[in-house]
């Protein structure tokens, strides 16, 4: 039996947010945090959020307080003790489709990238990977923004930075290009579109979390 576990990045300072907990921002009838709990609870897996922020570790008992958490790359290294047979990455400020989720859940793959051309949105690797994702990690860290499309270049082997077209070409090996209005929150501009988009014209609220 393949043990799981996901983990929720949820560190971030939310400098362009000003200063609103993306996680806590409400969507629907629940939060942004709250709404990822209730999609991994529903598949019974074990989720640990990753946060130092008490306002966020207070919806959540399974907590862990990352050393570092300058980067998002900073953040995901400093739980590597904690990966399982299958860890799954979740970054706490995007809102998941059903469908996207789903994916996500049950993806099988050793290792497996999932975002489109401008953002990553998960990470899913078993453990015979664990090595290699360490080392991307650290090469990642040392892009000055340190996100997981840094850690994608250095898995990959891509120069640092570059502009993949629909993740070309390794996208049948390690890319899923995710296609639905799964998308991040970043600022309060895009809060307001997401809310638009899916509450307003109803998609959340007729889809079970």
């Amino acid at each position: 039996m393949t043990n799981t576990i996901a983990l929720v990045l949820a560190a971030g300072e939310a400098e362009r947010m000003n200063g609103n907990l993306k996680q806590l921002l409400p969507i629907g009838d629940t939060t942004v945090l709250g709404r990822m709990l209730s999609q991994m609870k529903r598949n019974d897996i074990r989720t640990i959020v990753v946060t130092h922020k008490s306002a966020i570790s207070e919806h959540h008992h399974r907590v862990h307080s990352p050393k570092n958490h300058n980067t998002i790359c900073d953040t995901l290294l400093s739980t590597s003790h904690l990966w399982d047979d299958r860890t799954i990455v979740l970054l706490g400020d995007v809102v998941y489709s059903k469908n996207t989720m789903s994916n996500i859940v049950g993806c099988s793959d050793d290792i497996r990238v999932f975002g489109n051309t401008w953002e990553i949105f998960s990470v899913v690797f078993k453990k015979k990977n664990h090595g290699k994702v360490k080392a991307a990690l650290r090469k990642g860290r040392t892009h000055r923004l340190g996100k997981l499309r840094y850690f994608y270049h250095a898995y990959c082997d891509f120069e640092m930075g570059c502009q993949e077209v629909e993740a070309e070409p390794l996208e049948d090996d390690v890319f899923f290009y995710v296609k639905d209005w799964t998308r991040d929150i970043d600022t309060p501009y895009k809060y307001d579109r997401l809310m638009i988009e899916i509450v307003n014209k109803g998609i959340i609220r007729g889809e079970p979390r």
